[in-house]
């Protein structure tokens, strides 16, 4: 697939995916005590990376024991839970049928799906539905419903 370089100075990270060996790779490392399951996203330029993760040590109130949708930022060295509601708290385990992340190229917002109510009080139709995420500024809005 290919490879990034980030440059800060005191560091260069390199990370490289070959093509060849994509199939056989389920992880790249962040850091020392964090690895990424693929496919993760780059944004901002390399700034972020979106990322899924059961990893409950990432980020402070982090319970549901489930897989997450997080953003880290290089340059700051900070992780950004991005799957949370509208009042900023965790989504219920259990509830993904596909965890995946589209987002902006400025890394500022993210698209995720679930079947959870309660992302944001008007939905409880208990299907898969697509939710924005605006990570600068904290709130998540229902982007799409599946009337099906």
């Amino acid at each position: 697939i290919g490879s990034w370089r980030r440059r800060t100075p005191a560091a260069t990270s390199v990370i490289s995916v070959p093509a060849s060996s994509c199939s056989s790779r389920t992880a790249l490392p962040i850091r020392d005590d964090v690895s990424v399951r693929l496919p993760s996203t780059l944004a901002g330029g390399g700034r972020y990376v979106f990322f899924v993760s059961s990893n409950d040590t990432l980020v402070a109130g982090d319970t549901n024991g489930a897989d997450d949708i997080f953003r880290y930022d290089f340059q700051l060295g900070e992780f950004v839970r991005v799957s949370l509601t509208d009042a900023d708290t965790q989504i219920a385990a259990g509830s993904w049928s596909q965890l995946h992340v589209v987002h902006s190229d400025d890394g500022r917002y993210a698209l995720f799906q679930t079947s959870a109510d309660g992302v944001v009080s008007s939905d409880s139709n208990g299907v898969d539905d697509t939710f924005l995420r605006d990570v600068l500024e904290e709130g998540t809005v229902l982007y799409e419903a599946d009337h099906c």
